[in-house]
């Protein structure tokens, strides 16, 4: 309740009162419109492409079908090059996030970071590498937020 009750966005439309499917509409609302501010602010999120009623469209991330890996199934060792990489792409786009978007993501975790092919990432974050963008595993990633809604 206070995810959405908490937010002068929503000043009037208080959570706690509405049906469960009103609540799932304020919450698929709200969602999707941090991922405009979060996408507006140039941080790297799957596209919002609509919201209707409880359901939030947004562009797939992912290759024939497949998802794109969430950063934990990775298996990444601390420390590595790649793991280097995406943590400074995750700090950026925290901070970006943070500064030109005004909103905190309040669950970012290994869950909730994708690792996308970067073709298919529109705000990716070209500078956060050391600048060896032709190294295949580093230059062809791009780490990207997801699930707002606790933002």
């Amino acid at each position: 309740g206070d995810y959405v009750d908490g937010d002068p966005r929503y000043r009037g439309r208080l959570y706690r009162d509405s049906s469960y499917e009103g609540q799932l509409e304020l919450w698929a609302e709200k969602e999707y419109r941090n991922l405009l501010r979060a996408n507006q602010a140039r941080v790297p999120v799957p596209s919002p492409l609509q919201q209707q009623e409880n359901l939030v469209f947004m562009r797939f991330m992912g290759e024939h079908g497949w998802p794109a890996p969430q950063l934990k199934e990775l298996g990444l060792r601390r420390g590595s090059k790649h793991w280097t990489h995406l943590y400074s792409q995750v700090m950026v786009a925290v901070r970006r996030l943070f500064v030109s978007a005004r909103l905190v993501h309040g669950d970012l975790s290994e869950s909730n970071i994708l690792v996308c092919p970067a073709h298919l990432v529109e705000n990716r974050d070209d500078g956060a590498g050391d600048g060896d963008e032709d190294d295949e595993e580093e230059g062809s990633t791009q780490a990207v937020l997801i699930d707002f809604a606790q933002a």
